[in-house]
Protein backbone atom coordinates (compact mmCIF):
# COMPACT_ATOMS: atom_id res chain seq x y z
CA UNK A 1 0.00 0.00 0.00
CA UNK A 2 1.14 3.49 -0.90
CA UNK A 3 0.53 6.10 1.37
CA UNK A 4 -1.11 9.57 0.30
CA UNK A 5 -0.31 12.97 0.87
CA UNK A 6 -3.50 14.83 1.62
CA UNK A 7 -2.54 18.02 1.57
CA UNK A 8 -2.63 17.24 -2.39
CA UNK A 9 -5.71 14.64 -2.21
CA UNK A 10 -8.84 15.43 0.35
CA UNK A 11 -11.36 12.93 -0.96
CA UNK A 12 -9.19 9.71 -0.50
CA UNK A 13 -7.77 7.82 2.47
CA UNK A 14 -4.23 8.34 3.96
CA UNK A 15 -3.29 4.63 2.74
CA UNK A 16 -4.44 2.68 -0.47
CA UNK A 17 -3.38 0.26 -2.58
CA UNK A 18 -0.86 0.61 -5.32
CA UNK A 19 -2.76 1.98 -8.50
CA UNK A 20 -5.53 3.76 -7.80
CA UNK A 21 -5.51 7.53 -7.66
CA UNK A 22 -8.48 8.94 -8.60
CA UNK A 23 -10.77 11.06 -5.52
CA UNK A 24 -13.34 8.93 -3.74
CA UNK A 25 -17.30 9.69 -4.58
CA UNK A 26 -19.57 11.12 -1.84
CA UNK A 27 -22.82 9.05 -1.67
CA UNK A 28 -25.64 7.79 0.39
CA UNK A 29 -25.53 4.69 1.89
CA UNK A 30 -29.16 3.90 0.38
CA UNK A 31 -27.33 4.51 -2.77
CA UNK A 32 -25.67 1.26 -2.80
CA UNK A 33 -28.39 -0.99 -1.12
CA UNK A 34 -31.21 -1.97 -2.29
CA UNK A 35 -33.50 -2.15 0.83
CA UNK A 36 -32.76 -1.01 4.30
CA UNK A 37 -35.78 -2.58 6.73
CA UNK A 38 -35.59 -4.15 10.33
CA UNK A 39 -37.98 -6.87 12.04
CA UNK A 40 -40.67 -7.17 13.48
CA UNK A 41 -42.19 -4.47 15.94
CA UNK A 42 -43.80 -6.70 18.28
CA UNK A 43 -43.78 -10.75 19.96
CA UNK A 44 -44.20 -13.43 17.46
CA UNK A 45 -45.89 -16.90 18.16
CA UNK A 46 -43.19 -18.72 19.97
CA UNK A 47 -42.99 -22.09 19.26
CA UNK A 48 -41.11 -25.11 21.23
CA UNK A 49 -41.50 -27.01 17.66
CA UNK A 50 -40.48 -24.24 15.41
CA UNK A 51 -37.23 -24.27 13.10
CA UNK A 52 -36.83 -20.64 12.72
CA UNK A 53 -34.71 -18.77 15.39
CA UNK A 54 -36.27 -15.37 16.69
CA UNK A 55 -33.04 -12.78 16.96
CA UNK A 56 -32.58 -9.47 17.71
CA UNK A 57 -29.47 -7.12 17.80
CA UNK A 58 -28.00 -9.25 20.74
CA UNK A 59 -27.60 -11.62 18.60
CA UNK A 60 -25.29 -9.90 16.22
CA UNK A 61 -21.87 -10.67 17.52
CA UNK A 62 -18.17 -10.26 15.44
CA UNK A 63 -19.62 -10.18 12.12
CA UNK A 64 -21.96 -13.63 12.84
CA UNK A 65 -25.54 -14.49 13.95
CA UNK A 66 -24.42 -16.34 17.40
CA UNK A 67 -27.64 -18.26 18.75
CA UNK A 68 -27.87 -18.91 22.46
CA UNK A 69 -29.77 -20.79 25.10
CA UNK A 70 -32.10 -18.05 25.70
CA UNK A 71 -32.64 -17.72 22.22
CA UNK A 72 -37.11 -18.17 21.00
CA UNK A 73 -38.24 -20.81 18.19
CA UNK A 74 -40.42 -20.07 16.21
CA UNK A 75 -42.19 -21.31 12.60
CA UNK A 76 -41.64 -20.40 9.40
CA UNK A 77 -45.40 -19.02 9.38
CA UNK A 78 -44.45 -16.30 11.28
CA UNK A 79 -41.42 -15.03 8.86
CA UNK A 80 -42.24 -11.92 6.90
CA UNK A 81 -41.73 -11.64 3.18
CA UNK A 82 -38.72 -9.50 3.97
CA UNK A 83 -37.06 -12.56 6.52
CA UNK A 84 -37.58 -14.42 3.83
CA UNK A 85 -36.02 -12.12 1.35
CA UNK A 86 -32.97 -12.04 3.59
CA UNK A 87 -29.77 -13.06 0.87
CA UNK A 88 -26.51 -13.35 0.64
CA UNK A 89 -25.60 -9.99 -0.02
CA UNK A 90 -27.84 -9.11 3.78
CA UNK A 91 -25.80 -7.15 6.42
CA UNK A 92 -27.43 -7.42 9.15
CA UNK A 93 -27.12 -4.84 11.88
CA UNK A 94 -28.31 -3.71 15.91
CA UNK A 95 -30.00 -0.75 15.81
CA UNK A 96 -30.88 -0.98 19.28
CA UNK A 97 -28.68 -1.71 22.66
CA UNK A 98 -25.61 -3.14 21.31
CA UNK A 99 -25.88 -0.34 18.46
CA UNK A 100 -23.68 -1.18 15.20
CA UNK A 101 -22.83 -4.73 15.92
CA UNK A 102 -22.97 -6.58 12.07
CA UNK A 103 -23.25 -9.75 11.11
CA UNK A 104 -23.19 -11.23 7.47
CA UNK A 105 -26.08 -13.61 6.81
CA UNK A 106 -25.49 -16.76 5.05
CA UNK A 107 -28.85 -18.45 5.18
CA UNK A 108 -29.15 -18.92 8.08
CA UNK A 109 -33.45 -19.60 8.89
CA UNK A 110 -34.09 -16.67 11.30
CA UNK A 111 -36.91 -14.15 11.90
CA UNK A 112 -35.35 -10.36 13.12
CA UNK A 113 -36.68 -9.03 15.49
CA UNK A 114 -37.31 -4.82 15.89
CA UNK A 115 -33.69 -4.54 17.34
CA UNK A 116 -32.10 -5.81 13.79
CA UNK A 117 -31.78 -4.15 10.70
CA UNK A 118 -30.87 -5.60 7.58
CA UNK A 119 -28.99 -4.08 4.74
CA UNK A 120 -28.74 -5.51 1.26
CA UNK A 121 -25.80 -4.53 -0.97
CA UNK A 122 -26.61 -3.95 -4.24
CA UNK A 123 -24.40 -1.56 -5.96
CA UNK A 124 -21.37 -1.62 -3.74
CA UNK A 125 -19.02 -4.41 -3.15
CA UNK A 126 -20.55 -5.84 0.20
CA UNK A 127 -17.53 -6.45 2.11
CA UNK A 128 -16.41 -3.11 1.72
CA UNK A 129 -19.79 -1.82 3.05
CA UNK A 130 -19.63 -4.33 6.25
CA UNK A 131 -15.40 -2.58 6.84
CA UNK A 132 -16.69 0.88 6.23
CA UNK A 133 -19.16 0.28 8.87
CA UNK A 134 -16.91 -0.61 11.45
CA UNK A 135 -14.97 2.50 10.97
CA UNK A 136 -15.12 4.71 13.85
CA UNK A 137 -16.22 7.82 11.55
CA UNK A 138 -19.61 5.54 10.73
CA UNK A 139 -19.82 4.63 14.46
CA UNK A 140 -19.67 7.49 15.56
CA UNK A 141 -22.24 9.32 13.46
CA UNK A 142 -24.64 6.38 14.64
CA UNK A 143 -24.52 7.34 17.97
CA UNK A 144 -24.45 11.19 17.57
CA UNK A 145 -27.93 10.65 15.77
CA UNK A 146 -29.54 8.07 17.91
CA UNK A 147 -33.31 8.97 18.64
CA UNK A 148 -35.48 8.43 21.62
CA UNK A 149 -35.63 9.34 25.48
CA UNK A 150 -35.22 6.52 27.39
CA UNK A 151 -34.41 3.71 25.18
CA UNK A 152 -32.35 5.34 22.70
CA UNK A 153 -32.51 3.65 18.82
CA UNK A 154 -30.72 4.06 15.84
CA UNK A 155 -33.77 4.89 12.84
CA UNK A 156 -34.20 3.55 9.91
CA UNK A 157 -33.98 7.18 7.66
CA UNK A 158 -30.26 7.86 9.58
CA UNK A 159 -29.17 4.58 8.15
CA UNK A 160 -30.36 5.38 4.70
CA UNK A 161 -29.48 9.11 5.17
CA UNK A 162 -25.65 8.08 6.08
CA UNK A 163 -22.92 9.63 3.49
CA UNK A 164 -20.20 7.98 2.65
CA UNK A 165 -16.75 8.40 0.31
CA UNK A 166 -16.89 5.52 -2.26
CA UNK A 167 -14.19 4.15 -4.73
CA UNK A 168 -14.24 2.90 -8.01
CA UNK A 169 -15.66 -0.64 -7.80
CA UNK A 170 -12.29 -2.17 -8.80
CA UNK A 171 -11.24 -0.67 -5.10
CA UNK A 172 -13.61 -1.00 -3.05
CA UNK A 173 -13.66 -4.91 -3.99
CA UNK A 174 -9.66 -5.01 -2.97
CA UNK A 175 -10.50 -2.58 0.11
CA UNK A 176 -13.76 -5.34 1.13
CA UNK A 177 -11.06 -8.31 0.35
CA UNK A 178 -8.42 -7.55 2.42
CA UNK A 179 -10.93 -6.59 5.61
CA UNK A 180 -12.41 -9.87 5.20
CA UNK A 181 -8.95 -11.60 4.77
CA UNK A 182 -8.14 -9.65 8.12
CA UNK A 183 -11.53 -11.35 9.69
CA UNK A 184 -11.22 -14.71 8.54
CA UNK A 185 -7.31 -14.82 9.96
CA UNK A 186 -8.75 -13.10 13.54
CA UNK A 187 -11.74 -15.91 13.76
CA UNK A 188 -9.31 -18.57 12.73
CA UNK A 189 -7.06 -17.46 16.09
CA UNK A 190 -10.14 -16.87 18.11
CA UNK A 191 -11.09 -20.44 17.45
CA UNK A 192 -7.92 -21.35 18.51
CA UNK A 193 -8.26 -18.96 21.87
CA UNK A 194 -11.52 -20.49 22.71
CA UNK A 195 -9.92 -23.87 22.61
CA UNK A 196 -6.98 -23.27 24.63
CA UNK A 197 -9.86 -21.89 27.15
CA UNK A 198 -11.24 -24.97 27.43
CA UNK A 199 -8.63 -26.75 28.01
CA UNK A 200 -7.21 -24.16 30.96
CA UNK A 201 -10.51 -24.62 32.80
CA UNK A 202 -10.35 -28.92 32.21
CA UNK A 203 -6.87 -28.73 33.58
CA UNK A 204 -8.24 -26.43 36.34
CA UNK A 205 -10.39 -29.12 37.30
CA UNK A 206 -7.90 -31.94 37.28
CA UNK A 207 -4.60 -30.27 38.38
CA UNK A 208 -6.09 -29.14 41.67
CA UNK A 209 -7.68 -31.54 44.72
CA UNK A 210 -11.30 -31.48 44.75
CA UNK A 211 -13.03 -31.61 47.98
CA UNK A 212 -12.26 -34.32 50.35
CA UNK A 213 -8.99 -35.46 48.21
CA UNK A 214 -5.21 -35.60 48.69
CA UNK A 215 -4.12 -35.34 45.71
CA UNK A 216 -5.29 -33.62 42.10
CA UNK A 217 -6.13 -35.94 39.71
CA UNK A 218 -3.89 -35.10 37.21
CA UNK A 219 -0.34 -34.58 37.81
CA UNK A 220 3.52 -33.88 36.38
CA UNK A 221 5.35 -37.11 36.38
CA UNK A 222 7.58 -37.46 39.51
CA UNK A 223 5.52 -36.10 41.84
CA UNK A 224 3.49 -38.93 44.48
CA UNK A 225 3.50 -36.99 48.24
CA UNK A 226 0.19 -35.87 49.29
CA UNK A 227 -0.67 -31.93 49.41
CA UNK A 228 -0.68 -30.26 52.49
CA UNK A 229 -3.88 -28.63 54.10
CA UNK A 230 -3.12 -25.18 54.40
CA UNK A 231 -4.73 -22.06 54.87
CA UNK A 232 -4.52 -18.61 52.73
CA UNK A 233 -3.27 -16.97 55.59
CA UNK A 234 -0.65 -19.43 55.64
CA UNK A 235 1.39 -18.00 52.66
CA UNK A 236 0.16 -14.90 51.72
CA UNK A 237 -0.93 -11.01 53.79
CA UNK A 238 -4.45 -9.68 52.50
CA UNK A 239 -5.64 -6.33 53.13
CA UNK A 240 -8.67 -4.76 52.42
CA UNK A 241 -10.11 -1.30 50.17
CA UNK A 242 -12.35 1.47 51.34
CA UNK A 243 -14.52 3.75 50.13
CA UNK A 244 -12.77 6.80 49.06
CA UNK A 245 -14.73 8.31 46.68
CA UNK A 246 -14.28 11.49 48.43
CA UNK A 247 -10.44 11.81 47.38
CA UNK A 248 -11.06 11.20 43.62
CA UNK A 249 -9.14 14.04 41.31
CA UNK A 250 -9.24 13.92 37.96
CA UNK A 251 -5.20 15.29 38.41
CA UNK A 252 -4.40 12.60 41.47
CA UNK A 253 -1.80 10.85 41.65
CA UNK A 254 -3.18 6.94 41.92
CA UNK A 255 -5.42 5.07 39.19
CA UNK A 256 -8.36 3.35 41.16
CA UNK A 257 -9.40 0.08 40.86
CA UNK A 258 -13.29 -0.48 40.77
CA UNK A 259 -15.54 -3.72 39.74
CA UNK A 260 -15.19 -2.13 36.55
CA UNK A 261 -11.89 -2.26 36.31
CA UNK A 262 -11.47 -6.20 35.88
CA UNK A 263 -11.16 -6.52 32.51
CA UNK A 264 -11.54 -9.87 30.52
CA UNK A 265 -8.06 -12.24 31.38
CA UNK A 266 -7.34 -10.30 34.18
CA UNK A 267 -6.09 -7.32 32.50
CA UNK A 268 -6.85 -3.65 34.13
CA UNK A 269 -9.20 -1.70 32.69
CA UNK A 270 -8.24 2.46 33.60
CA UNK A 271 -11.79 3.82 33.80
CA UNK A 272 -9.73 7.30 34.32
CA UNK A 273 -10.88 7.78 37.92
CA UNK A 274 -7.81 8.92 39.73
CA UNK A 275 -7.37 9.87 43.68
CA UNK A 276 -5.14 12.36 45.55
CA UNK A 277 -2.46 10.92 47.78
CA UNK A 278 -3.36 11.03 51.67
CA UNK A 279 -2.98 8.84 54.71
CA UNK A 280 -5.90 6.62 53.75
CA UNK A 281 -4.68 6.34 49.92
CA UNK A 282 -1.33 5.56 50.65
CA UNK A 283 -2.32 2.73 52.40
CA UNK A 284 -3.95 1.29 50.10
CA UNK A 285 -1.44 1.44 47.13
CA UNK A 286 -1.27 -1.95 45.20
CA UNK A 287 2.34 -3.28 44.82
CA UNK A 288 4.01 -4.99 41.72
CA UNK A 289 3.65 -8.69 42.35
CA UNK A 290 0.04 -8.27 43.97
CA UNK A 291 -3.36 -9.75 43.29
CA UNK A 292 -6.50 -7.72 43.93
CA UNK A 293 -9.92 -9.44 43.87
CA UNK A 294 -13.58 -8.30 44.19
CA UNK A 295 -14.77 -8.80 47.63
CA UNK A 296 -18.29 -6.78 47.20
CA UNK A 297 -19.80 -4.87 44.70
CA UNK A 298 -21.67 -2.29 46.98
CA UNK A 299 -21.86 -0.61 50.21
CA UNK A 300 -24.52 -0.38 52.54
CA UNK A 301 -26.23 2.24 50.96
CA UNK A 302 -26.51 1.09 47.39
CA UNK A 303 -23.30 2.91 46.28
CA UNK A 304 -20.05 1.64 44.31
CA UNK A 305 -17.18 0.47 47.03
CA UNK A 306 -13.59 1.28 45.38
CA UNK A 307 -12.01 -2.23 46.73
CA UNK A 308 -8.28 -1.52 46.25
CA UNK A 309 -6.00 1.36 44.84
CA UNK A 310 -2.76 1.65 43.29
Amino acid sequence: MAKIDDSVKKKVPELRFPGFTDDWEERKLSEGTSKIGDGLHGTPNYSDNGDVFFINGNNLVNGKIVITKETKLVTESNQSKDDKLLNMDTILMSINGTIGNLAWYNNERVMLGKSAAYLTVSNFDKKFIFSYLQTSTIKNYFLNNLTGTTIKNLGLKTIRDTTLFVPTLEEQQKIGSFFKQLDDTIALHQRKLDLLKEQKKGYLQKMFPKNGAKVPELRFAGFADDWEQRKLSDVANHRGGTAIEKYFDKDGVYKVISIGSYGLNSQYVDQNIRAISNEITDGRVVNSGELTMVLNDKTANGTIMEELYW
